[in-house]
């Protein structure tokens, strides 16, 4: 009986210990530390990725019907902003590229779709 209560004694005292788990905890120190760098590193991309999954997770699973909508109507908006910009940046490269003299090509006036609203 006095070696059964030894052994319990001495389970409270010492904590849960695994032989195994230090080489995990040391994988997990290094990949924390590198994930660590990695952020310092890409701050505005690492800000991207964590904006994109909350609004992401927010669509899947919290959106009610009228968030969606508005998202809709932001998503709409915010594509003909991107068009716009892409049509002016190829505007300017078709209007450099193709002319020794800074002047547009003769096709330049052709190569775009009316402007305004592209959605």
């Amino acid at each position: 009986m006095e070696n059964n209560l030894d052994w319990f004694n001495f389970n409270l005292m010492v904590p849960d210990y695994d032989p195994d788990d230090e080489g995990d905890n040391m994988e997990t120190k290094a990949q924390t530390e590198a994930n660590k760098k990695w952020q310092e590193k890409n701050r505005e991309h690492a800000r991207y990725l964590r904006n994109r999954s909350t609004a992401r997770n927010f669509i899947k699973k919290q959106a009610k019907i009228e968030d969606i909508e508005e998202l809709e109507e932001l998503i709409k908006a915010r594509k003909n902003e991107l068009y716009e910009i892409n049509l002016d940046d190829i505007k300017h490269e078709k209007w450099y590229n193709n002319s020794k003299d800074n002047t547009p090509s003769a096709d330049y006036g052709q190569a775009w779709p009316d402007e305004g609203v592209l959605y």
